[in-house]
């Protein structure tokens, strides 16, 4: 193996590699999926369909505009995509992220020493961050309803 020692990787378990491994294919499939949807590959207008929440008060809800932002990341416009929906664009950014790091850990086994291993991942932690993305999200979603249109 061409890694040697270093105080900037750490060599993982098995267990814990074959997580990495799983989500690096997880998360390749997300992408793919997402990539063929920013190219009008994959069409799912007819499944998401209209948002009952804008329709009804007027106002953008928590999930509007993330998949326009994950359309516009996967077709290169990352700029664009933050502007449309933060959360979208985070989640696409995490995504990728995550994919690299899977990637490097699964392929060669070793992890970089800023991540902790996966068996001390506190769940209801990431939840609360993702949370705390979509809260920051909807509300830089409600903010520009508001000063575009005002509210009745």
């Amino acid at each position: 193996m061409f890694l040697l020692p270093s105080k900037y990787f750490y060599k993982i378990e098995t267990a814990e590699r074959i997580v990495w491994i799983v989500w690096f294919f997880v998360s390749l499939g997300i992408m793919t999926f997402l990539c063929l949807l920013a190219a009008d590959i994959v069409n799912i207008d007819g499944l998401v369909g209209t948002c009952g929440f804008k329709e009804r008060y007027g106002l953008a809800c928590p999930g509007c505009g993330i998949t326009t932002s994950c359309k516009l990341f996967f077709s290169g416009h990352i700029v664009r995509a933050f502007y449309v929906q933060p959360a979208g664009a985070a989640l696409c950014l995490a995504i990728v992220a995550s994919w690299i790091l899977a990637c490097i850990t699964g392929a060669f086994g070793v992890q970089l020493w800023i991540i902790p291993p996966v068996r001390i991942w506190d769940g209801w932690k990431i939840i609360l961050v993702m949370l705390i993305i979509f809260a920051f999200g909807w509300a830089v979603s409600l903010i520009k309803t508001v000063c575009t249109k005002g509210y009745e």
